[in-house]
């Protein structure tokens, strides 16, 4: 075991690369290589294919049907790391204006990416379980032991191998993610326009600062306390998600939308009741650590938020004009009224 101090350290030493290299992997998403994310993709998803065809013979059907002792089981985590481990697929909007033609590449992607990762999770698992022998202990980094099982050390090594790739993937995606949203918060006036400065990788600069900063702390964190954290954050900003786009059906019908989900009104209302009882289960099942640590957190930018409506009103040479004016869409915060 290492010491908390220690993997503190490590951990900043790691994160002061990954932000050199942020500055360099994402100038401009939209010019990024297509090849180039297909190649990872292929790589991070092959070990798991071989995994699958090499476990399917040795897969005992009965295994699927154990059930484990219901007051044994930590129904909290488990729906935590399911929730986790399917969300933020809505992260991707923060990116539209680095995509070309979203409005056709967009329902395209979401729809493969889920598709995809669920399917890859379900049949994953379901090997998994079926070659692993009885009374095995599902830990972290299981899934390389079921490599071992199945295709002996180079498939645990593969499987390693595409572990890693993908959590710098998913690292990479979080972080293009949360700074272009900061970038693009100050480009329609929301934050002061410092924010939208740009690298010379054209990387939104302060973006991917604020964001090493707010991550190199959580490394003092175990997972499960982490995935619980930003499973309760996910499902308050989900939630409002979800009010806004309700708000907009109902009440701008005619706005502008570069796609538009094909259901009435009232249809997706419905399409949202499974949605919404799902997220305020989790909520439910959460620690009230995390509870605390939200509201903290909804107090903090509540407070923000006005500290940005004084500076609009009384410093308005710190926010971006003229082209930038979000006079246009009466919707937006800061839009006057007339």
């Amino acid at each position: 075991m290492i010491s908390d101090v220690y993997r503190f350290f490590m951990c900043s030493e790691m994160f002061a690369v990954f932000l050199r290299v942020q500055f360099i992997l994402i100038p401009g998403c939209g010019d990024c290589s297509p090849r180039c994310i297909q190649i990872l993709c292929l790589v991070c998803l092959m070990p798991f294919g071989v995994m699958v065809v090499m476990g399917i013979p040795n897969v005992d059907v009965n295994r699927w049907m154990d059930r484990p002792i219901a007051s044994k089981v930590d129904w909290g985590l488990l729906l935590n790391t399911l929730f986790w481990n399917l969300n933020y697929f809505d992260s991707v909007s923060t990116l539209a204006a680095e995509v070309r033609n979203p409005a056709r590449v967009f329902p395209r992607a979401m729809m493969l990416g889920v598709l995809v990762t669920v399917l890859q999770y379900l049949v994953s698992v379901a090997v998994a379980v079926g070659v692993s022998p009885e009374g095995a202990t599902w830990t972290d980094s299981y899934f390389s032991d079921v490599g071992a099982i199945v295709g002996g050390p180079p498939l645990r090594l593969a499987v390693v191998i595409a572990g890693v790739l993908s959590c710098i993937g998913q690292f990479e995606a979080e972080m293009s993610a949360d700074s272009f949203e900061i970038l693009g918060l100050a480009e329609r006036r929301m934050i002061p326009k410092v924010f939208s400065q740009r690298s010379r990788f054209d990387t939104p600069t302060y973006g991917i600062a604020i964001g090493l900063v707010v991550t190199v702390p959580c490394c003092l964190l175990d997972l499960a306390d982490i995935i619980e954290l930003l499973n309760v954050f996910y499902i308050y900003a989900s939630l409002l998600e979800f009010a806004a786009f309700l708000f907009l059906r109902f009440r701008a019908p005619h706005l502008h939308r570069p796609f538009k989900a094909p259901v009435g009104n009232y249809m997706a209302v419905v399409m949202l009741t499974p949605t919404v009882f799902f997220t305020l289960l989790v909520l439910v099942l959460s620690s009230w650590r995390a509870h605390v640590i939200a509201f903290a957190g909804f107090l903090v930018s509540i407070l923000l938020a006005r500290s940005m409506q004084y500076l609009r009103l009384h410093k308005p040479a710190l926010f971006h004009v003229a082209a930038h004016d979000p006079d246009a869409n009466p919707l937006l915060p800061g839009a006057i009224q007339r």
